[in-house]
C-alpha cells in the first residue's frame, strides 16, 4: 500500500477517534465516508472493519483486510525497533537497567491498563529544555508549570549541552538516545529544539521521540520537523506525535496537514469528545467528569533522573499510582544541583547509588507496597496486585513476615526477628527478593 492510500485511511481512523459525528458517518455508510476522504466507496466496508479492528485490538473477520495488514506490518515494525532500543542490552549501566526494568514490573502490577499496553517503556533520564509550558493542557497528567524561560543553543548552551549529552552517554549507553529532551514542557516552546535533538543524533546515532501538543502553531516549523525525521523514522520508529486537547484542534491539524504528511506521525486523542480515557493525575487529579472515562496510572515514562537545563537541577524520581500523597503520579526522591558535565556526572553516580536498586538493599526500611491488598484464605496469603498477584503458603512463619513488612524494618532485622524459625534465613532472603523484583515490597 503506498503512503498516499495508507495517509488516507489513516485520516479515517483518526477522524474516527476524535469526531462523534464522523463515527456516526462511517457506521451509518462507510462507502461515503471512504470516498469523501479519497478512497474507493467499494472499500468502505473493509476500510470500517479495520478501524473497528484496530481499536478492539483483534484481527477483522474478512481475511487479508488490506488496510488491517498495512496498519499491523507499519506497527510490527515499529515495536520490533523500541524492543531492541528499549531493551537491557542498550544499557551500559548494569544497575540502571535493573531499576527501570523493576519499576516497569511493579506498575504493571499495580495497573492492569499499563500491563495490557504492551508498548509502554521506561527510560532512566529525560530532559527538560524549558522552565514550564506555554501549553498549559488541562488533563496535564505531570502538572507542568507556567513557562518562565528557555535554555538556548547560543552562547555557550550548545556547548554545555554536549557537555551533558557526553556524561549521560558515558554513564547510560546506547538507551541515552531514547532519553525525551521535552518530560514536563511542550517541545516546541524552545525555538532551538531541533538544534539539541541533532546533537543527541550526532552523539549516538538516534533521534527522540517528540510529543507536541502545539504542531499546528507554527506549521511550517512543523513540516521542517517531519523533514529532517523522515519517514523511516516516523514510519518505523514513531518518533513524532501530536498530542490533541482540543476538536478544533483536530481541526486545524487536518486543515493544516496533508494525510501524506501525517501517514509517519502519531496522533493521540486528548480532548472530550475522543474515545480515549485519561489519566487521573496531575491537573486532572480529583476533578469530576461525566463525559470521559479516566484511569488510575501515571503518565510518567521516567524511572531515573529529570533534568532542566535551565535550572541545572536533577532530580531522581520513578512513576507511582496517583493518589492523595502522590497527585502528580511521581514519587521525587531527591533534587541536586549541578554547573557543569563534570559535577552533573557526579549527581548521576550519587542519585543511582542511593536511589535506584537492582537488588533488595541490606541497610534501607523495606514496606508493603500500599497499592496491594494482602489476602489471607484458609492455607494462602495472597498478596494482590490490579488482576495478578503473589500467593504464599499461610503460616506463621509468613504471618510474621507479612507483619514485620509493616513496622518500617531492614531485610537484616527481619531476617533478625524471624530468627526463631531454625534454617530459613536463605529460603527468607529469597522470598523477600522475589517480593521485592515483582513490585509487592517497596524501599524507603
Amino acid at each position: 500500500m503506498n503512503r498516499t492510500q495508507f495517509g488516507r485511511f489513516k485520516r479515517i481512523y483518526e477522524y474516527y477517534q476524535a469526531e462523534p459525528s464522523f463515527r456516526a458517518a462511517l457506521m451509518g455508510n462507510p462507502g461515503k465516508a471512504a470516498q469523501e476522504h479519497g478512497l474507493s466507496a467499494k472499500d468502505g466496508y473493509e476500510i470500517r472493519d479495520a478501524v473497528l479492528a484496530i481499536l478492539k485490538g483483534t484481527p477483522p473477520e474478512q481475511e487479508g483486510n488490506p488496510y488491517w495488514q498495512e496498519f499491523s506490518r507499519r506497527n510490527k515494525a515499529v515495536i520490533a525497533f523500541t524492543s531492541r532500543t528499549m531493551s537491557e542490552m542498550a544499557y551500559k549501566n548494569r544497575q540502571a537497567a535493573a531499576f527501570v526494568s523493576r519499576t516497569l514490573r511493579r506498575c504493571r502490577m499495580e495497573s492492569a491498563d499499563i500491563r495490557m499496553h504492551g508498548q509502554i517503556h521506561f527510560v532512566p533520564i529525560a530532559f527538560e529544555l524549558s522552565e514550564g509550558c506555554r501549553v498549559h493542557c488541562p488533563f496535564c497528567g505531570l502538572n507542568a508549570g507556567i513557562w518562565e524561560n528557555n535554555f538556548v543553543y547560543e552562547n555557550g548552551g550548545g556547548e554545555f549541552w554536549r557537555e551533558i549529552l557526553s556524561a549521560a552517554y558515558g554513564f547510560f549507553g546506547d538507551i541515552l538516545g531514547q532519553a525525551p529532551l521535552y518530560f514536563a514542557t511542550e517541545p516546541l516552546d524552545n525555538p532551538d529544539y531541533e538544534c539539541f535533538l541533532e546533537e543527541v543524533r550526532r552523539l549516538t546515532g538516534q533521534i527522540p521521540q517528540t510529543t507536541t501538543a502545539a504542531p499546528e502553531r507554527d506549521v511550517s516549523r512543523t513540516n521542517r520537523l517531519i523533514s529532517y525525521l523522515g519517514d523511516e523514522r516516523l514510519s518505523g520508529e514513531a518518533r513524532l506525535r501530536f498530542s490533541v486537547i482540543q476538536l478544533s484542534q483536530f481541526r486545524q491539524i487536518m486543515d493544516a496537514f496533508s494525510p501524506e504528511e501525517l501517514a509517519g506521525v502519531e496522533l493521540i486523542f486528548n480532548h472530550p469528545e475522543s474515545l480515549n480515557c485519561f489519566s487521573d493525575s496531575g491537573r486532572a487529579h480529583g476533578l469530576s467528569s461525566s463525559v470521559r472515562r479516566r484511569t488510575r496510572y501515571s503518565v510518567s515514562c521516567l524511572a531515573g533522573v529529570r533534568v532542566n537545563l535551565c535550572s541545572r537541577k536533577i532530580t531522581f524520581m520513578e512513576p507511582v499510582l496517583p493518589d492523595a500523597d502522590f497527585p502528580d503520579g511521581c514519587r521525587h526522591r531527591e533534587t541536586m544541583s549541578f554547573a557543569d558535565g563534570a559535577e552533573f556526572e557526579i549527581c548521576l553516580e550519587k542519585l543511582f547509588a542511593k536511589y535506584a536498586f537492582s537488588t533488595v538493599p541490606q541497610g534501607r526500611i523495606l514496606v508493603l507496597n500500599k497499592d496491594i491488598r494482602v489476602c489471607r484464605g484458609k492455607d494462602r496469603i495472597i498478596l494482590a496486585g490490579d488482576g495478578v498477584g503473589f500467593s504464599m503458603a499461610g503460616n506463621l512463619y509468613t504471618d510474621e513476615l507479612t507483619a514485620l513488612l509493616s513496622e518500617h524494618l531492614s531485610i537484616n532485622e527481619i531476617v533478625s526477628r524471624l530468627s526463631h524459625h531454625t534454617g530459613q534465613s536463605e529460603e527468607l532472603n529469597r522470598l523477600i527478593e522475589s517480593l521485592y523484583q515483582g513490585g509487592y515490597i517497596e524501599v524507603l
